[in-house]
């Protein structure tokens, strides 16, 4: 699998990293200088990862002034959230037997990471440490297909992860969702295909605090 990608595909993931952090909010003016500065990068790829980001609906653009992080209501965010735990799932569920001794170790190392990060309130580090965590199991799922389908419906919004101004009650959701990934963790040791299936569906990726969506 060629994992090099264009100028345009860093702009875009180095963007949608951006918003997911809370770098970028609805009332944050997302301009070509703006990204020009910022990533060191010439203004043609920049255009373009704009406009595609603004084709896939998710930023609008502000006549005049730039782009703006496009405003979903709370269905929508729900409906892709249940898709997201769908893939993610059948995913954790084909990559049973391929996973190995050292990717049980990278998971738990993860877990371990996640929770200085909580300790010392890293949220950017938490969200890229969590992804990571995921990533390891998607990517040993041996279904190019499904990794791509799961790739496009976690870009379809702004962000899928829980983000919050009040850093007390942010950090207790983590906590408890790193709790979360240690259960994961210990399913997939175990093989136990159903009760991790309905682990990630029912509990991990169930939007429990909608007002942090």
């Amino acid at each position: 699998m060629n994992t090099l990608i264009s100028t345009k595909e860093y702009i875009e993931n180095e963007i949608l990293t951006r918003i997911r952090n809370c770098v970028y909010d609805e009332n944050t003016i997302i301009s070509e200088s703006k990204i020009c500065e910022e990533l060191n990068v010439s203004r043609t790829p920049v255009r373009e990862a704009l406009i595609h980001l603004s084709a896939s609906h998710l930023l609008d653009k502000v006549p005049q002034k730039g782009y703006k992080v496009r405003e979903f209501d709370i269905k929508t965010k729900l409906d892709t959230y249940y898709v997201i735990a769908i893939l993610d799932a059948n995913a954790a569920m084909l990559s049973l037997d391929n996973l190995k001794e050292e990717d049980y170790l990278l998971m738990n190392e993860y877990i371990d990471l996640m929770d200085i990060d909580i300790k010392y309130r890293k949220f950017e580090s938490y969200n890229s440490h969590q992804e990571a965590f995921h990533n390891v199991y998607v990517n040993k799922c041996d279904n190019y297909a499904l990794i791509k389908i799961l790739e496009y419906v976690k870009s379809s919004i702004p962000t899928y992860l829980y983000h919050s101004t009040e850093g007390d009650k942010l950090f207790s959701v983590l906590r408890e969702l790193n709790a979360q990934h240690r259960e994961i963790l210990s399913l997939i040791k175990q093989k136990k295909t159903m009760e991790l299936r309905n682990f990630l569906v029912k509990n991990h990726w169930d939007a429990a605090h909608t007002d942090m969506i």
